[in-house]
């Protein structure tokens, strides 16, 4: 993954990259409100193995394989003039990860340009923290664009609970839509800083007993148990959006979505009130839609439930982009229950 400062770009490297850009147009040029996209989407745009994310003037690329194409960088810098461009290699699991790995994989200064270890990006008006250089994640999945849209829509007036919430770009989304109450769940210290950071950009005044720490599934059981007495029935939420990695390791249990979601939904559906919202997310390509949902249906009738799905969403197609013969990764079902 070394960047040779006097290679050139192939010229059909070049155009598949210059087309890629082009594709993007609707949003770079006719959305102001939005500077951070996917750029490069692998086989999608004919580079399998490669996605390249745009945050405002900072590439970042990611590979699933050893090295890059020869020639990519030069071809980005021609076809997007970046400030810089940072590298991150993908391992096949990323749970056990030490920091000397991810430093390896991820470095913290760019491959091309000058550093800019933060910057704001815009997505729809909102503002979120960026950090190129910050390990393997930037600090937003830019495949949920279209769903932090969607998730700012429905929570006016509701109650949230965002669990797996990462930088919070979620909370974010549904604060700025209305929510009375957004309590965000994840087993990052540093990462619930960063969304309390993400909702100081937007304005918004954070209180920190809504950014908890710990284990989702620990504080599911804890909120379950909250919500069945009679004092505590404010442990149950409006909108309960689950956003789960496709594969976890937490005290000792093993977390796959592809066999485990349903016992997920079923942990969770105790603290969503009646008549309200879940919205179950899973990236995981070798899930398909159909078995996720049966997984999803399966666990509310083992929590004594029903659901009715009222949306479904997948990643953005302009600048996510399904090769042929493929189908899309991103599986998000809206259920009311």
């Amino acid at each position: 993954m070394q960047y040779n400062p006097h290679m050139s770009a192939p010229p059909d490297l070049l155009t598949l990259v210059q087309h890629a850009v082009a594709r993007r147009d609707p949003l770079a040029r006719h959305d102001p409100a939005t500077t951070v996209y996917r750029l490069v989407h692998g086989a999608g745009d004919g580079l399998p193995g490669v996605a390249v994310d745009r945050y405002a003037d900072a590439l970042v690329v990611t590979t699933h394989t050893p090295r890059l194409p020869d020639g990519l960088l030069p071809a980005l810098v021609a076809a997007a003039q970046p400030q810089a461009i940072y590298l991150k290699r993908r391992p096949p699991e990323s749970a056990r990860l030490t920091e000397a790995d991810i430093a390896a994989l991820a470095p913290a200064e760019p491959a091309w340009g000058e550093a800019v270890p933060e910057l704001t990006g815009r997505e729809n008006g909102l503002a979120y923290r960026i950090r190129p250089g910050a390990g393997l994640h930037a600090g937003l999945f830019l495949d949920m664009r279209e769903v932090r849209a969607r998730v700012r829509d429905w929570a006016a007036g509701r109650t949230v609970l965002n669990t797996f919430a990462y930088t919070c770009a979620f909370g974010v989304a549904a604060s700025a839509g209305g929510a009375t109450r957004v309590l965000n769940i994840d087993l990052s210290r540093s990462t619930l800083a960063w969304g309390q950071d993400n909702y100081i950009a937007n304005g918004l005044t954070p209180d920190p007993y809504d950014f908890v720490y710990g284990d989702v599934f620990d504080w599911l059981g804890r909120l379950a148990r909250q919500s069945r007495t009679i004092a505590q029935r404010a442990q149950t939420f409006d909108l309960l959006i689950l956003d789960p990695p496709s594969f976890a390791r937490s005290r000792g249990q093993i977390f796959r979505a592809a066999q485990d979601y349903g016992r997920l939904v079923t942990l969770a559906a105790p603290v969503l009130a009646p008549g309200g919202l879940l919205l179950a997310c899973c990236n995981l390509a070798q899930l398909s839609l159909d078995a996720f949902r049966r997984q999803v249906m399966v666990g509310l009738t083992a929590a004594g439930r029903t659901g009715r799905i009222i949306a479904t969403h997948h990643e953005p197609t302009v600048d996510f982009p399904v090769a042929p013969g493929e189908h899309p990764y991103l599986k998000v079902l809206a259920l009311e229950v």
